[in-house]
């Protein structure tokens, strides 16, 4: 822990570690199944139309994960695109789109 004066700022740093890719890929899916949530009647709008602005952004989200293709990614979701309209529901779509390879 560092002190600086004089407004008395405390500030604790800690190393970045390997390990901390596992946390970042969590933080990252979460951030991804909370948009999900709170985007499922407009990414179900877009899977309707084929394509959209809140598809391609999951689609984003995902390409910032390691080895990751979003031209396949988008083949699958095509491929899968009537399934994924069925889900009723925000955490079943995260779950089938998080599936697709």
């Amino acid at each position: 822990m560092v002190e600086y004066s004089p407004n008395s700022f405390n500030i604790d740093l800690k190393r970045k570690k390997d390990d901390d890719d596992d946390e970042d890929a969590s933080v990252r899916q979460e951030e991804r199944s909370r948009f999900v949530s709170r985007s499922f009647n407009a990414i179900q709008q877009d899977l309707s139309r084929g394509d959209g602005d809140w598809l391609r952004t999951y689609i984003d989200m995902r390409s910032r994960e390691p080895g990751f293709d979003a031209l396949t990614y988008a083949s699958g979701v095509t491929n899968r695109r009537s399934d994924l309209m069925s889900m009723s529901d925000s955490r079943s779509l995260f779950s089938a789109l998080e599936s697709i390879n």
